[in-house]
């Protein structure tokens, strides 16, 4: 079983509510239409999922998390949004088959990395774009909960957060060229990133 299948599911899902303003920034990086495959790489209880659908894309969930898939399906309103238990490491996908990837906040989830973005750049198409959404070291230094949880948050950049630099030299590794990292602002006080590549 996987971390997340142990956790209150409908609190998680309660604080992930997905940012308009994120989606607005994935949607125009990836540049896709009404005819692009989409793959959202750890979707969890696919709130990025279900509103990239709702705005006319055609798209596929994909989480290693029963327990997430679950309340991912119990949201979909009848639609018909194709959610795939499995891990990134293993996409059970044809070579070329999406327009487009993208991940918001999972990427310190990942069990190999390497393995993980070898596996996304052999299903996207040769024009694809895969965007992440992710935090670095120097923002979770200043993150609140570091204060109640110290050791756990440098436990946590120890062994899963990786700086936007080793991010890219991995996905370079992996094929990937081209990449930009932008910085997305969401007040005075907090910077977010995105890896374009």
């Amino acid at each position: 079983m996987e971390l997340f299948d142990y956790i209150d599911v409908d609190n998680y899902n309660e604080t992930r509510n997905a940012d308009d303003k994120i989606l607005n920034v994935i949607l125009d990086y990836l540049n896709l239409n009404a005819l692009s495959k989409c793959l959202d790489v750890g979707c969890g209880t696919g709130n990025y999922t279900i509103e990239t659908y709702k705005r006319g894309y055609p798209i596929v969930g994909l989480d290693p998390s029963k327990t997430m898939l679950e309340k991912a399906r119990s949201k979909c309103d009848g639609n018909v949004i194709e959610l795939i238990l499995d891990c990134v490491e293993e996409i059970p996908y044809t070579h070329s088959e999406f327009d487009g990837v993208f991940s918001v906040c999972a990427i310190h989830h990942f069990k190999d990395i390497d393995l993980a973005f070898k596996e996304i750049y052999r299903v996207l198409k040769d024009n694809g774009k895969l965007v992440m959404f992710t935090s670095t070291h120097i923002q979770i230094d200043g993150y609140w909960l570091n204060h109640y949880f110290p050791r756990i948050i440098k436990n946590s950049k120890r062994n899963r957060l990786r700086n936007t630099d080793v991010i890219a030299s991995k996905l370079m590794k992996a094929g990937f060229k081209n990449i930009e990292t932008k910085i997305y602002v969401t007040d005075e006080k907090q910077k977010i990133y995105f890896l374009i590549a």
